[in-house]
């Protein structure tokens, strides 16, 4: 992914690279920029405290990207060691 990410990617960025590739839908981008904004939300605005089920929030949110698209990735990578996905094409939306 690293032509359609660029050099400094954004969320957005990965947002729009996992839809191109087909990898994710609406619902799951909405999952996922909810999580990243609960992250952002404890990490840079809450000074000194922060309630557990924010926490929990974000790690479900963390789980849940990390079953539902990095463990297939990897288990793909595992099946292809010699494959690449391809580029989608830039001007898809």
């Amino acid at each position: 992914m690293g032509y359609i990410l660029g050099s400094e990617p954004t969320l957005l960025d990965y947002l729009s690279a996992l839809k191109k590739l087909g990898l994710i839908d609406r619902r799951q981008s909405n999952r996922i920029r909810a999580t990243f904004i609960f992250r952002n939300s404890i990490s840079h605005y809450n000074q000194g405290f922060t309630a557990v089920s924010d926490i929990e929030s974000m790690l479900h949110g963390v789980e849940n990207i990390f079953t539902t698209l990095y463990l297939p990735s990897q288990e793909w990578k595992e099946a292809h060691p010699n494959e690449q996905l391809s580029e989608p094409d830039r001007h898809d939306k």
